[in-house]
């Protein structure tokens, strides 16, 4: 009888503690679509998700892959707002054509 008592206990104590447990929110960085966001800025901006605006027909109009200054990434959208993308997410880049 005394080996119910304590595992009962034992079940109660452990569900107690994680009643209290913090969850930290994760985003899911997979089992999104990746979409080709048209860069609108100079080589300053480059990390500012608001100069990036959503490509209307989803592909890459830009061939460089070499250069200084984003023409086009490939990424996940935010997950509060569609219209900008998760810059920790890229997948591809294509660079502006040097001149």
């Amino acid at each position: 009888m005394k080996k119910y008592v304590i595992c009962l206990m034992a079940v109660a104590i452990g569900i107690a503690a994680s009643a209290f447990t913090v969850q930290k929110e994760t985003k899911a960085k997979t089992g999104g679509v990746y979409k080709w966001f048209d860069f609108n800025g100079n080589l300053l901006t480059m990390g500012d998700p608001y100069y990036y605006s959503l490509d209307p027909d989803n592909w890459p109009d830009c061939l460089t892959m070499l250069g200084l200054v984003y023409c086009e990434i490939k990424c996940l959208p935010d997950e509060y707002d569609d219209a900008i993308p998760d810059l920790s997410t890229i997948c591809a880049i294509r660079y502006r054509p040097l001149l």
